[in-house]
């Protein structure tokens, strides 16, 4: 009897990636090796919104159909991948923005620019220009999974991603695009900001053994919303007791939490617009729309060293009055007296960047002037 758990599980991926708007109906393609060498694997010409487990195609070790239709036409590279390297179990190709982006100009993301990049994306080679599914492509794109890639990226294609799970293989892939989309934007700010001391670490997604409706429902809110990512960052309230999301980022949450007992809700996040002035030396500034202001105030800005390296200094010195915080090659801090005012502070920033990043495309943003700031501090009775 054949075990179709595999098949649901490649279906399930294909379109949490469809989605997250990471590929198109028509384009991408995953595949798992199961514990009998056999490749289940998506097929092709199938709407990826809509994909079923019914739908996967199963082939054995030579590419000959055991079960369902027609294959992708990619089968060829899948297969020559899992053979080239015994340890992957499982492959996503797919045609995401802000990879496409990188491989239309032929070059690579920068991978120390934050530490999300740095610790989950892996190794990233480039594969040469082939005509699509022929084994010209597959040979190219073996040969530098040969060479120990985790993810390689296709001239004027695309991405291929591949680990021992399909979980470590979308985080892989996910956390490249993350990081194509932020060095995109900070592109448009100026130079982007290297950082040579990132610290490596076995980032993990955890959660608490019990959780509120409301914090898994800001969590799932925060993905979709593109705020949140399982790659990074971490969501949690009742002072560090539920909690959600990346490990790395739990000790900062409860060092802020013990010395403010007045917070009662952390987000760490790398939304894509607000992480441009991370990685940039353009300060990120409030002073756009009253609301922005109204919601925020002036965000406050630390660097990389200066906080990872000094936790309780850093959660000494925040104040009352802090609302988002960003730290430089690391992330955005959201902090609230609840959930709901946590999260609203992280999309209100968020947006806001959005805003300022399209301004500058068109024009030069004209900030709202110091004496307006105080006529609204007075009006709303801002400190």
């Amino acid at each position: 009897m054949i075990n179709t758990n595999w098949a649901q599980t490649v279906a399930d991926y294909m379109i949490k990636i469809y989605d997250r708007m990471l590929t198109t109906a028509s384009g991408g393609n995953i595949s798992v090796k199961d514990d009998e060498g056999r490749i289940w694997i998506t097929p092709g010409g199938t709407d990826k919104g809509i994909m079923r487990a019914e739908d996967i195609v199963l082939v054995d070790r030579t590419g000959q159909v055991i079960k369902g239709g027609k294959p992708s036409s990619e089968l060829a590279f899948h297969k020559m991948i899992y053979e080239t390297r015994s340890d992957i179990r499982a492959i996503i190709h797919a045609h995401s923005p802000g990879i496409i982006a990188f491989s239309a100009i032929r070059k690579i993301p920068q991978l120390n620019t934050f530490e999300a990049s740095y610790n989950v994306c892996g190794s990233v080679l480039m594969a040469p220009y082939e005509l699509t599914g022929t084994k010209e492509l597959g040979e190219n794109i073996a040969a530098c999974f040969g060479n120990g890639a985790d993810s390689v990226v296709l001239e004027n294609h695309g991405v291929v991603s591949a680990a021992a799970s399909i979980e470590d293989t979308f985080n892989q892939f996910l956390a490249l695009e993350i990081t194509a989309q932020i060095q995109i934007n900070a592109a448009r700010l100026g130079d982007i900001k290297i950082c040579n001391s990132l610290i490596r670490s076995n980032a993990k997604h955890i959660k608490s053994i019990e959780i509120s409706d409301e914090l898994l429902s800001f969590y799932n809110r925060g993905i979709k919303r593109g705020l949140l990512s399982e790659v990074f960052g971490l969501i949690s309230c009742n002072k560090g007791n539920e909690y959600i999301g990346c490990n790395s980022h739990k000790k900062l949450h409860m060092a802020i939490y013990n010395k403010h007992m007045h917070f009662n809700a952390v987000i760490s996040a790398m939304p894509p617009a607000l992480m441009a002035f991370a990685i940039s030396n353009e300060r990120y500034n409030t002073r756009l729309i009253p609301e922005s202001y109204m919601v925020l105030q002036d965000v406050g800005t630390f660097e990389y060293e200066d906080v990872i390296n000094n936790v309780e200094d850093f959660a000494n010195s925040i104040t009352r009055l802090d609302t988002i915080i960003i730290v430089k090659n690391y992330g955005v801090i959201a902090l609230g007296e609840n959930l709901t005012q946590a999260f609203d502070r992280l999309e209100v920033a968020e947006f806001s960047a959005r805003a300022l990043l399209d301004a500058s495309s068109i024009g030069k943003p004209v900030k709202i002037s110091d004496q307006e700031i105080d006529r609204l501090k007075c009006r709303f009775h801002i400190r």
